[in-house]
This record gives structure tokens, sequence and C-alpha cells, in this order.
């Protein structure tokens, strides 16, 4: 990733030197913007990573687990909030 980061930011800056006739104090400035921009971009990657499975510590677990099942079944249940009536009348309503 990082690698890609540096091959577009440079190319980026290549074509606006050398394309456009802009400075070179331009291309470094867009280079360096785009640098600082790439690298807290990967920050926050990293960060929401790491803590995306964090669970504050007041969850209750007990109520998931009547819905636990074999997550490669092929056959899965459906919740008792439906009924064949609500759903019928759903597709009804178009």
């Amino acid at each position: 990733m990082v690698v890609s980061c540096v091959l577009w930011i440079g190319g980026i800056s290549w074509i606006l030197v050398e394309l456009f006739g802009v400075a070179t104090a331009t291309g470094w400035s867009v280079a360096g913007i785009l640098g600082a921009l790439a690298i807290s971009a990967i920050a926050v990657l990293i960060h929401e990573v790491r803590h995306a499975i964090d669970l504050p510590d007041n969850v209750d677990l007990e109520m998931l687990d009547g819905y636990v099942e074999e997550p490669f079944s092929e056959v899965h249940r459906i919740s008792t909030r439906f009924t064949a009536k609500s759903v019928v009348s759903v597709y009804s309503r178009r």
C-alpha cells in the first residue's frame, strides 16, 4: 500500500511539473501535501482495523444466544417477528 501511494504521488507530481509546466517547488509542495494526506489516511485505517472489534463492557451478549446458528448451514431460521401474513401484506402493497 505504501509503494502504491508513493507511485501515485510521484506520478501526479511529475505530471504537474512536466506536462502542465508548473514550478518544481509547486510539484514538491503538492507531493508533500499528498504524502501527508496518505500518511494520515493510512494511520486512520490502521487505527480502525485495530479497534474494529472492541466492545464496551456493558454489552449484553445473552440476547444474541437465541440466534446463534451454524454459519455454514444451508438453512437459516427466520425471526419470529415475521409471519406469513405480514410478509404477504408487504408484497401485496406494490
